[in-house]
């Protein structure tokens, strides 16, 4: 049986999220955050970046709308999230990296290399307060087990130490 139903909701959803994205850079905040709230609904990775992007200008309201669509996004969209998650890990934001690497680690192991990179840089570039937020992390990741656990343990470790030499 062909589900017609769900082919043209999908086809709707799609052409919905190009003209949603666009509209969070609007310059009026109230559409902005109905955007943002409109794109966690419907749950497309393609909004992660501009989400990311919303939450590195500090504006507490927008940053906050942001941080939740964000959230909402990865958690309906799962393991299709974590290719854009890793992506962000290298975003200038010490904010989103940081965000990005606690979604990811809600993802599990698949996500686990990106994470142990970007705990250890991390770690180097934005301190000690957000890489201990970020220790619970890796030992979750340390619980899931295997090799990318692993290496996420190793990073966070290596870069602990460092910092500590750097003292």
């Amino acid at each position: 049986m062909v589900d017609i139903f769900g082919r043209k909701k999908r086809a709707l959803r799609d052409k919905a999220v190009n003209p949603l994205i666009r509209a969070l850079q609007d310059s009026d905040d109230g559409v902005r955050i109905a955007a943002a709230e409109a794109l966690s609904k419907i749950g497309d990775t393609r909004a992660l970046v501009p989400f990311a992007e919303m939450m590195s200008e500090g504006d507490d309201p927008i940053c906050e709308a942001a941080r939740s669509a964000f959230h909402d996004t990865v958690t309906a969209t799962d393991e299709n999230a974590v290719e854009p998650l890793v992506e962000l890990l290298e975003h200038p934001s010490p904010m989103v990296r940081r965000e990005a690497a606690i979604e990811l680690g809600d993802l599990a192991s698949p996500a686990f290399e990106g994470l142990g990179k970007s705990i250890k840089d991390t770690l180097s570039t934005t301190g000690e307060a957000l890489g201990e937020k970020l220790q619970p992390v890796a030992e979750k990741a340390k619980k899931v087990g295997g090799k990318a656990a692993e290496k996420a343990t190793e990073a966070f470790d290596a870069a602990k130490k460092k910092r500590e030499e750097e003292k």
